[in-house]
């Protein structure tokens, strides 16, 4: 009966709105009525669940499926909480086109921000179809700042759109000293004594071990911690090691963790090992007795704490080090606690300071260098339209209905950006950025 319902609503609709839609509503007809009433009502309030855009099983972009809430959505001032909004392309979805967001970004050059948006044209089978999906021979428009600036194909884009949009996401800092990855940078000497690092056709070394090494996410930097003779080896001394073959002392032991550029980075140190350390140089058993019960209460009753040791010499002693990752200055350091439990609640923490009960996925929140400002995005799922990614700022800004957002650096300010898009209220794609 409900489906019955559908079709007659439907084709009231068609007698009042057709006049006044230019006939694009006749096209959808060719779609299921599962579809149609997906899209254009919902007897219960309800719009389409769907990402911002997905991938046909051919390999080719699907339509956008940005759709907002049915129900009465609270107007956001934007100018109010100083967030700048530009139009920076046009993909009507009455026409066919749709907004293909792995290939968009948002960059800094010349000292501004500036959105490259490509948007996909089907053509008129593809969008009569039941399916709606493009293909790889549709047409390609490319938006630069909000201009056309190139017509292309989907096949024919280029690849490096698609860097450019992962360039300022979070991503798995990769430790290769301990995997199955240590003889591809990590070597015997020649002589036998000692371990060289060979990365990009450069070497570094020998020294009498490597402790640690992560490398970025392009293979061009790396960290390394190294003991370069037998005598620090003994007196448990370690180095920072970097790309430019710089050595600095640092703590015996910890983890390492760097910003997304590798131009700066952090040592998290546990207690067990900081205990650890102390015990090895101490020679009095007494004195090892109370440092192991020492070690053993840390490592039973506050297993989430650590220190944290910032390159530029910052210390944070006995910190939430869950789940963790750091800004994109280095300076900062976010971790999330799922579970209340210990002396931590839930929630996401900034260099030890809880800034929120929300737990966002690893790296979905961002700062600005010195702390002081931050923001997060979380999906909701008690929205009623669909899962709503939220962008949160410490000021109280909500924004509702944001498209991958990121943080870039424009001279001496960060800023956060992203995309908004609704094509059920308007064609214009718009990006927005938001002083740090």
């Amino acid at each position: 009966m409900k489906i019955i319902r559908t079709v007659i609503f439907l084709f009231l609709c068609l007698i009042v709105i057709v006049p006044n839609s230019n006939g694009q509503l006749l096209k959808k007809l060719s779609k299921t009525v599962k579809q149609i009433a997906s899209e254009s009502i919902s007897g219960d309030d309800k719009a389409v669940k769907t990402t911002s855009e997905e991938v046909a099983s051919n390999g080719t972009e699907q339509e956008s499926r940005q759709l907002s809430n049915t129900s009465a959505e609270p107007i956001i001032d934007f100018e109010k909480h100083g967030i700048t909004v530009t139009k920076s392309g046009v993909a009507s979805f009455n026409s066919g086109e749709y907004f293909m967001e792995r290939y968009s970004s948002i960059q800094a050059k010349d000292n501004n921000i500036v959105p490259t948006v490509v948007v996909g044209l089907m053509t008129e089978k593809e969008r009569l179809s039941e399916l709606g999906e493009g293909s790889g021979s549709d047409a390609a428009i490319v938006y630069e700042n909000g201009t056309k600036a190139q017509e292309t194909t989907v096949d024919k884009l280029d690849k490096n759109l698609l860097l450019l949009n992962k360039k300022q996401d979070w991503y798995l800092i990769k430790e290769v000293a301990n995997t199955g990855d240590k003889n591809k940078y990590i070597k015997v000497a020649k002589n036998g004594m000692g371990q060289l690092i060979s990365f990009n056709s450069k070497t570094y070394g020998p020294y009498m071990m490597v402790s640690k090494m992560i490398i970025d996410k392009t293979q061009t930097h790396f960290y390394a911690t190294v003991s370069p003779s037998m005598q620090d080896l003994e007196n448990q001394k370690s180095y920072l090691l970097s790309s430019d073959g710089k050595l600095k002392p640092i703590e015996f032991g910890g983890e390492l963790l760097a910003n997304i550029n590798f131009t700066n980075g952090c040592m998290i140190l546990s207690p067990a090992t900081r205990f650890a350390s102390e015990i090895a140089k101490e020679e009095n058993e007494a004195k090892q007795d109370a440092l192991q019960k020492k070690m053993t209460d840390a490592m039973v009753n506050h297993p989430d704490e650590s220190d944290v040791i910032f390159f530029n010499g910052k210390k944070l002693t006995n910190i939430l080090t869950a789940s963790p990752w750091l800004d994109i200055s280095g300076n900062n350091l976010f971790s999330i606690k799922v579970d209340a439990s210990g002396k931590f609640g839930a929630g996401l923490y900034l260099n030890g300071e809880k800034i929120t009960d929300e737990k966002p996925s690893e790296g979905q929140a961002w700062c600005n260098a010195d702390g002081t400002n931050w923001v997060y995005s979380v999906t909701h799922p008690q929205d009623k339209s669909y899962d709503q990614i939220h962008l949160i700022f410490k000021d109280g800004t909500d924004i509702p209905r944001v498209i991958h957002p990121r943080q870039i650096s424009v001279g001496n300010k960060t800023y956060m950006v992203w995309f908004m898009y609704d094509r059920a209220k308007s064609s214009e794609i718009e990006m927005c950025s938001k002083e740090l």
